[in-house]
């Protein structure tokens, strides 16, 4: 696919001699910092380059991108750790359009099981974190995501059987059945107002 772009790019003038696929979006003046990108995972150095001196993001999507047999793509696993290191901020999403679930839940599970797998452990909250406030970030809207004075009150309760220690919590929540994840709020808030309780 990059192949194909790049060639068929190199045919237009300004372009013959572009060297990387995202260079085609900066140089039609695209990578800035209202720049969301998608996946990220086939990137070039000079790439990563572009999207830190614009301070574009990321959002990325693990379960569109896991192997062949947890139902993605096959197109391999993103590197968060370069992109921490380089300043580059990023989210992870969900992609209906190659992800077989939109649950954020099942999006965090595949992010933790891919980079297990690889014997990088990025941890349940930073797995948390980055599907809930640090989306909203990049979205505009750092008032939204999180439990603190002063923020919007949006959340989803979810069954437990631990409730003193949060990553037990969570660690169990992400061991469930990916098929149950859709089924398993016990109740949601949304702007402070209680919109479904299963228990009525």
């Amino acid at each position: 696919e990059i192949v194909e772009t790049l060639n068929y790019y190199r045919s237009f003038p300004g372009f013959e001699n572009i060297n990387s696929y995202l260079e085609i979006y900066s140089r039609a003046g695209l990578i800035h910092d209202q720049t969301i990108l998608g996946h990220c995972i086939h990137l070039q150095d000079e790439e990563i380059s572009i999207i830190a001196r614009n301070k574009a993001c990321i959002a990325h999507c693990p379960s569109s991108n896991a192997p062949i047999e947890e139902r993605g793509l096959g197109s391999g696993l993103f590197d968060f750790k370069r992109m921490d290191e380089e300043g580059i901020a990023w989210a992870l999403g969900s992609d209906i359009g190659a992800g077989p679930f939109l649950s954020m839940l099942d999006v965090m599970r595949s992010f933790l099981t891919q980079n297990r797998k690889k014997g990088i452990d990025p941890g349940v909250f930073r797995a948390l974190y980055r599907s809930t406030v640090k989306g909203n970030s990049l979205l505009g809207y750092p008032q939204k995501g999180h439990l603190r004075k002063g923020s919007q009150a949006d959340f989803v309760g979810f069954p437990s059987s631990c409730q003193s220690d949060p990553q037990k919590v969570l660690e169990e929540l992400l061991e469930r059945d990916r098929t149950e994840f859709n089924e398993l709020p016990m109740s949601v808030v949304s702007k402070g107002e209680l919109i479904f309780d299963s228990r009525v």
